[in-house]
């Protein structure tokens, strides 16, 4: 049967509720906030024992490995967006996952499946945070990993999150005898309090302490890693781990009503956070109020959205494969000329899925214009794996840091999907990021040694205020709009840090036919966004389908260190005493 969708339908999927406070965690030290209290813990640690914001994140990243290994870990990678205070500079580190080298990996085909194990990508997380300590750490590589091995082999009870996702995940972790282990108990999902021990993960986290890099990237764990996931149909070599680097370059900079925004280069998506903002600089929604109090705010940074997420799935790829038109799609006068296709009244087009493309090549500097894509099967077939059930959840996780001398770290790192692949080895999970990959979208095709396109996209704002904020979030797809939200929410609607995130988020894209909305909203403004030619879909109050924001702020002027946890997820802010 067709299935029918209404004005609002109210979708009841298991909810992360936790009440909001509206108060940030207030401090003088620095401030440390992750999807996990042990993860903040020690990051708060490392600061309080001399270590600047780049050794608590790498120790933080590591402990979530641990204590949150469904959503990342050793066998995974992500990006680190570092700023120094002292250079006044900013640096992104690119470790996100690369296809194996074989020429066979080209004939990959099982898109969101978790079938067999070609789905597995190089790791990038331990070279990108051995990069990070190496050059910008201060404290010794082993001081930052060493608690993640104790908690690994001593266990930690586990909370009502990660138990719910062993429990939702159960198909994919009993297929593999070395994950089930781990994560069952005499065949049944280890359960919220029950005490999760990793001794394999111990060991291994053990000898990178110890070796450094070359301890996991050229030795039996990586042989073992590449026997198993070849053994599945793979397309591992020894010399895909041997040769994967950490990327490091310049992030991507613009302004936002006088604020400086720095956020992630592709192939991850700050580009889009960025876009997103240049569009709607062209409206004055901070007269209009925040989507809470004003429906046509709501409308404008819906249409916003799917303008801009119609632009990421034709463009954003790996840039060592594809001419991407970063600077264009950056650029002011792009961001002016997809405004300018917003009706500020109605929904336009009438239809979600008729929204246009842009041509952000026009507007690259001494270049001509560049082609769009006019295979129509191909942008469709992107469009239905970014809508995926794979790709549908809250996986991955997000951690920011700022210490008493002004370093910042935002940092978000990804298996892929909720346990990745599935498949353990020598206690490291598994990525799925081959999944990333289009079956036929130029720009995000699969080949030998590439980077799937990606939404993580961490983030940091410096204020006209003085401030400085670190920002990013998990969630797929939404990563992208929970970011620009929450942004706003600060920028233009006057929210402090706890107050923005706590706030109701919505979700809007092309290839859907409706809006997903936390159920927050007043029915004014939903009857209004109907009466636009809008439909919503409602989710529980806060619902981590939306993401997991964590978010660090520094005040200059009174040297006051601000932190908050999304209350979607059962992270935490704790501040240096």
């Amino acid at each position: 049967m067709k299935r029918k969708y209404f004005s609002y339908v109210l979708v009841f999927l298991l909810p992360v509720i936790i009440l909001a406070s509206g108060d940030p965690v207030v401090g003088k030290g620095g401030m440390a906030a992750t999807a996990n209290p042990y993860a903040t813990d020690i990051a708060v640690k490392i600061l309080q024992n001399g270590g600047n914001a780049i050794d608590a994140a790498v120790a933080a990243s590591f402990m979530l490995g641990v204590v949150e290994p469904d959503a990342s870990g050793l066998g995974g990678g992500g990006g680190m967006l570092i700023y120094i205070k002292a250079e006044d500079k900013f640096y992104y580190l690119n470790f996100y996952p690369k296809s194996g080298s074989k020429e066979e990996v080209k004939q990959y085909r099982s898109l969101g499946s978790k079938n067999d194990q070609n789905v597995v990508c190089v790791p990038g997380q331990v070279d990108g945070l051995i990069t990070a300590v190496e050059k910008f750490g201060s404290k010794p590589l082993a001081e930052l990993i060493l608690p993640s091995a104790e908690m690994a082999e001593n266990g930690f009870p586990l909370d009502n999150i990660v138990a719910q996702i062993i429990l939702d995940n159960f198909e994919l972790v009993s297929k593999y005898p070395s994950s089930a282990e781990i994560y069952f108990n005499e065949g049944f999902p280890r359960m919220e309090g029950e005490l999760l021990i990793q001794g394999d993960l111990a060991k291994t986290l053990r000898q990178i302490a110890s070796g450094g890099r070359s301890a996991f990237y050229e030795s039996v764990i990586a042989d073992h890693i590449i026997t198993e996931v070849n053994s599945r149909g793979g397309y591992l070599t020894k010399d895909d781990f041997r040769n994967f680097r950490t990327e490091i370059s310049n992030p991507l900079i613009s302004d936002y009503r006088g604020n400086k925004i720095i956020s992630a280069d592709i192939p991850q998506s700050g580009a889009f956070i960025i876009e997103s903002l240049n569009i709607l600089e062209n409206f004055d929604i901070p007269a209009l109020g925040s989507p809470v109090k004003s429906a046509k705010s709501f409308h404008l940074i819906a249409e916003t959205l799917k303008r801009m997420y119609t632009d990421r799935s034709e463009f954003l790829g790996d840039p060592n494969f594809s001419d991407i038109p970063v600077e264009g799609i950056i650029s002011k006068p792009y961001g002016r000329s997809r405004s300018l296709m917003i009706n500020p009244e109605k929904m336009s087009p009438e239809n979600y899925k008729d929204t246009e493309t842009g041509n952000p090549f026009e507007y690259l500097q001494d270049s001509e214009a560049g082609e769009l894509s006019t295979d129509e099967n191909s942008t469709m077939a992107y469009l239905e794996y970014l809508n995926s059930p794979d790709h549908s959840g809250g996986h991955t996780s997000h951690l920011s840091v700022i210490d008493k001398d002004g370093n910042i770290v935002s940092l978000t790192q990804t298996l892929g999907t909720f346990f990745g692949s599935g498949l353990t080895v020598d206690g490291v999970l598994l990525n799925s990021i081959m999944t990333n990959f289009s079956r036929s979208y130029k720009p995000n095709i699969i080949d030998k040694a590439k980077q799937p396109a990606s939404a993580i996209s961490p983030t940091i704002i410096l204020t006209k205020n003085n401030g400085a904020i670190a920002i990013g979030s998990p969630g797929a797809g939404r990563i992208v709009s929970a970011i620009i939200e929450v942004t706003l929410n600060i920028l233009d609607f006057g929210m402090n840090i706890q107050e923005a995130n706590d706030a109701p988020r919505f979700y809007c894209r092309k290839n859907e036919e409706f809006i997903h909305a936390e159920n927050r909203f007043t029915e004014d403004i939903y009857s209004t966004l109907k009466a636009m030619g809008h439909n919503i879909q409602l989710y529980p109050e806060y619902d981590k389908f939306f993401g997991g924001v964590h978010i660090v702020e520094l005040d200059m002027n009174s040297n006051t260190f601000f932190g908050s946890a999304d209350p979607r997820r059962g992270g935490t802010a704790k501040a240096v005493e």
